[in-house]
């Protein structure tokens, strides 16, 4: 029976393209609304003060719109399970990666052949 067992577990397909964690809204899980919340928190801190500084609510309020849409953007993942900070980190890794590759060839073996090619020159 344990033989059976292990060669079902063997067997056992998982697709490629199935989230790990459950959205709440597509794109937003528990974490993605956490930080949302917080950005509204500040946003709403930024807009009393540049409203109690300035006495003008259009400023303020589309600073709140812009930090709070902002982050909206920033967050949310796609169909392939990846947000724009997630995205931006992976451009970022990548200008930080060797690009180009020093090394001399030396051909020890045919170096005394001749191609037709170099024959003309």
């Amino acid at each position: 029976m344990s033989q059976q067992q292990n060669a079902r577990k063997k067997s056992l397909y998982i697709p490629g393209n199935v989230l790990e964690r459950k959205d709440i809204i597509d794109g937003f899980g528990n974490r993605e609304i956490g930080v949302v919340v917080v950005a509204t928190a500040a946003a709403a801190i930024v807009f009393f003060a540049i409203f109690l500084s300035t006495g003008d609510v259009l400023i303020p309020f589309a600073a709140a719109i812009f930090l709070i849409g902002g982050t909206i953007i920033a967050v949310r993942k796609d169909q392939h399970d990846e947000s724009l900070i997630d995205k931006i980190n992976f451009v970022y890794r990548f200008t930080k990666t060797q690009k180009k590759y020093q090394y001399q060839y030396k051909d020890c073996l045919y170096k005394d052949i001749k191609l037709a090619d170099e024959e003309a020159l």
